[in-house]
């Protein structure tokens, strides 16, 4: 095994930090606002723990990908994880933004520490793609 491989094997550990973050904005931002004021009105809070566990289990099987020894599943996984942290940084930084100016019905801001979680866990999924990146390049480099 040659040290870039190495590098990627632990890139790919690195990347891994936002995985409880993507299943959180998954769990409480698919199925209600984060504000105060509770859910949405007619939204079954078992949706939101169904999308947790669908992001969860997509999470997992593309990090599962990104270990195989077919470089076109890796590349998969790559791309899977990648549409993951995006999608959960989108999904937190409207939810934060929501939290923090008030609800479409009137709502006072929600709690200061619910934004900042917020707003950082959107920050360090987005600031994974760096690490997800590196971890292409040497997966790229250690396969010639």
């Amino acid at each position: 095994m040659t040290s870039l491989l190495r590098g990627a094997g632990l890139w790919r550990l690195v990347i891994l930090l936002p995985l409880p973050y993507i299943v959180f904005v998954a769990r409480r931002g698919g199925a209600a606002p984060l504000l105060e004021g509770g859910g949405a009105p007619g939204l079954d809070p078992r949706i939101g723990t169904a999308l947790g566990v669908m992001a969860l289990l997509a999470a997992l099987a593309s990090v599962a990908l990104m270990w195989t020894g077919d470089g076109r599943l890796r590349v998969a996984g790559y791309l899977g994880y990648a549409l993951l942290l995006v999608l959960a940084f989108g999904v937190g930084i409207v939810a934060a933004l929501a939290n923090a100016v008030g609800g479409p019905h009137g709502e006072g801001p929600g709690p200061l520490l619910t934004t900042l979680a917020l707003g950082c866990g959107a920050f360090v999924s987005i600031v994974a793609l760096v690490p997800l990146a590196a971890a292409v390049v040497a997966d790229w480099k250690g396969q010639r």
